[in-house]
């Protein structure tokens, strides 16, 4: 009877330490995720930056054209990210990271649609003082997202440490958001 005690023990033991592995991990992962996600956030912001102080110093339509091509794909690539990514029972990674869905599908959704109108209208050597507008608009909102989400301690933020960052972050900004996506 004492070798099933101390066998049960060790099985609970090995099972309550494995939960405790899984709850770790699937916290790492959604971490690591969302580190990825606004570091890419970080590269369109880069690169719409250099797009915007290139046009205001030569005012070339056609040569805007040519920069926003990195800056669609860079916001192509965040409006994927962060992936799809299933746990082992079958739930997705991201459906209960707060305010992340309404930043991702009223922000980053639109984002590479405004840049690439812009390129088909820039390459003409037509663009509007609207569109460019429309086009600091997005780069303000970026920026304020990377300042939120990218601080001195991003490498030691929790999941709940970015939901906060999310929230904030699109709760200050919906009615401009609403404004640049109609």
């Amino acid at each position: 009877m004492k070798k099933w005690k101390i066998a049960c023990g060790s099985l609970f033991t090995i099972i309550i330490f494995l939960i405790v592995i899984l709850v770790w991990q699937d916290q790492h992962v959604k971490r690591e995720l969302l580190k990825d996600y606004i570091l890419h956030h970080s590269s369109v912001e880069q690169s719409l930056g250099i797009a915007i102080d290139e046009y205001e110093q030569s005012l070339e339509a056609q040569q805007l054209s040519d920069t926003l091509i990195t800056t669609y794909g860079a916001s192509m690539i965040v409006y994927s990210k962060p992936p799809n990514l299933y746990r082992l029972m079958g739930t997705q990674y991201f459906g209960s990271v707060d305010y992340l869905f309404e930043v991702k599908d009223q922000f980053d959704f639109y984002l590479p649609a405004a840049v690439h109108n812009t390129i088909e209208d820039s390459r003409d050597g037509d663009l509007t003082e609207m569109q460019y507008q429309k086009l600091l608009s997005y780069y303000q909102l970026l920026q304020e997202f990377n300042e939120l989400t990218i601080t001195d301690d991003f490498g030691e933020k929790k999941v709940a440490d970015f939901e906060k960052d999310f929230e904030t972050f699109y709760l200050n900004n919906e009615e401009e958001i609403s404004a640049l996506i109609n």
